[in-house]
């Protein structure tokens, strides 16, 4: 006659792969995955782990009380594990060499590893409990850790199902952004066939209040100007004007009263209809056009680009180029950290992009990043600045305003004296 606690266990391990398969449905929104993984575990999972955990003890000689014990210690240690997180993920990733992209990967197995010998520790004493006097030491320690290592592999089934890090794992990383293959992100040939210079990425630095430029290889960074008081967050973005230049402006959200007055007669941009900006200079001939008052929208300076490359680049979504239904995607989404990704991103000649890893506005930077989509190679090009901005002091190949500006989608018409 077939055992009832055998026909249990099965039930239990069978309905625990049923949990683990219930998260694929769920992978159209990564970030939402993420999000939910990590609430699923912490209070439905730990239901089915403890039945797991005690039903493997129950074979392995324990009493029957191992079934409730082991709950009670999953929910204990999880919730342990839930406070201490995030504050264990920035350790191993200040611990780690590195850039944030390239020690992402160790410091997500460093932190799971130890957190599951800590659960281990947290848990060993309650199921301890569950076993009769005597208690043969030797016995219950490799019980609980036979246990443990059973479902610790099927939490890494779980969260490997519900996370993506695409963005870190599907390029080569690089030391120095010279390595990534920037040629093709160069100006236009000059007349005597001549490759022309890469092109600037300006951005604000770490004190919120400094505009910085580097050059598109890592060369040449020297301070540019300060912000006005006016401004407390924001980003760079370029302004095409009606006589063809180019100015640098800074957008935000809010900005406080001004400290000064600005001259907007000779300003009535193209592509760009809110009054959320405040102008910097005037700089080059190309700079990275925003389509909406939004960081989410790839800029493009390559007009050959199709249209339905310019797509979105935001925390959640991540790097996504493509139109739908099979857009490639390249995210940070993890219950370690998510809402991280990609923001204010540019598109460059020669399949070349320029971004921010981080949160949206008022989120930390941690940093900007080149890549080429065709050597798939990323490096960092800025520790921690933000708002990029390319700026071409010539033209680029395929650069073309009218066809660029055509993409943008206006919500109303610009004005056409003050300030914009």
């Amino acid at each position: 006659m077939p055992d009832p606690r055998t026909n249990r266990t099965r039930f239990i391990l069978f309905a625990v792969i049923i949990l683990l398969l219930a998260a694929s449905p769920a992978m159209a929104n990564m970030g939402s995955a993420a999000i939910w993984a990590g609430i699923g575990h912490l209070f439905l999972g730990n239901l089915f782990i403890g039945l797991a955990e005690g039903g493997i003890l129950r074979k392995l000689g324990a009493n029957r009380r191992a079934i409730g014990l082991a709950i009670a210690a999953n929910y204990i240690s999880a919730t342990a594990g839930a406070f201490l997180a995030g504050a264990a993920f920035g350790l191993a990733m200040a611990w780690l060499p590195g850039d944030y992209l390239s020690k992402l990967i160790p410091a997500h197995w460093l932190v799971f590893a130890t957190f599951t010998l800590v659960g281990f520790a947290i848990e060993l004493p309650i199921l301890w409990l569950a076993f009769d006097k005597p208690h043969k030491p030797k016995r219950v320690l490799a019980a609980v850790a036979l246990a443990n290592a059973v479902t610790a592999l099927g939490l890494i089934c779980w969260y490997g199902i519900a996370s993506d890090v695409s963005l870190a794992s599907r390029f080569d990383s690089v030391r120095e952004p010279a390595m990534v293959g920037l040629d093709p992100a160069r100006e236009a040939k000059t007349d005597d066939g001549q490759g022309g210079a890469l092109p600037w990425v300006y951005y604000i630095d770490s004190d919120s209040q400094t505009v910085r430029r580097i050059r598109l290889d890592g060369s040449d960074d020297a301070r540019v100007t300060e912000l006005p008081e006016a401004i407390d967050r924001g980003w760079l973005h370029g302004g095409l004007r009606h006589d063809g230049g180019v100015d640098l402006l800074v957008r935000a959200h809010e900005f406080k009263e001004l400290g000064h007055a600005q001259d907007w007669s000779h300003t009535a941009y193209r592509g760009v209809y809110d009054n959320h900006l405040i102008l910097i200079r005037e700089v080059g001939a190309a700079a990275s056009v925003f389509p909406e008052p939004s960081p989410w929208i790839i800029a493009s300076l390559d007009a050959s680009t199709p249209s339905t490359m310019q797509t979105r680049a935001d925390p959640f979504m991540g790097l996504q180029l493509g139109s739908e239904p099979r857009p490639r995607r390249y995210v940070l989404s993890t219950p370690f950290m998510w809402g991280m990704g990609t923001v204010y991103a540019s598109r460059l000649p020669g399949s070349v992009l320029v971004f921010q890893v981080g949160s949206d506005i008022g989120g930390r930077s941690h940093g900007i990043y080149v890549v080429s989509l065709d050597t798939m190679r990323i490096s960092r090009l800025v520790e921690d600045g933000r708002g990029p901005c390319v700026v071409y002091d010539h033209p680029p190949p395929g650069w073309d305003a009218q066809v660029l500006l055509k993409r943008l989608t206006p919500t109303r018409e610009p004005t056409t004296s003050g300030r914009p």
